[in-house]
């Protein structure tokens, strides 16, 4: 039988760094009937190695997305029947600018 070669997938991190030295992915997404969408988009994204996840999501369902994990950063978006507002693409543009991944 073959031996199996196990490799890092992620490089070790220093001690003295924090989570802002590893990326900063915002997730947009999630709604009423599919906030674990977001969720677990945001799991996959920690797991991949992100320091930082931000999950921009609207009003109705940020409270749900919030409790899936205290690691994520949540940012609520104004909604309008069920949608999220065009007023929210002002707080997106604003979370785009500091994000390394959308």
């Amino acid at each position: 039988m073959a031996q199996i070669k196990h490799v890092a997938l992620l490089p070790e991190r220093n001690i003295d760094s924090y989570k802002n030295s590893f990326g900063r992915v915002l997730i947009i997404g999630g709604s009423i009937s599919m906030s674990g969408a977001a969720s677990m988009s945001g799991m996959s994204a920690l797991r991949s190695g992100a320091g930082l996840v931000e999950i921009a999501t609207g009003q109705s369902v940020w409270q749900i997305v919030a409790q899936a994990n205290p690691e994520y950063m949540v940012t609520p978006l104004l909604e309008k029947e069920g949608s999220l507002s065009e007023k929210a693409i002002f707080e997106l543009k604003k979370r785009v600018k500091i994000a390394d991944v959308v």
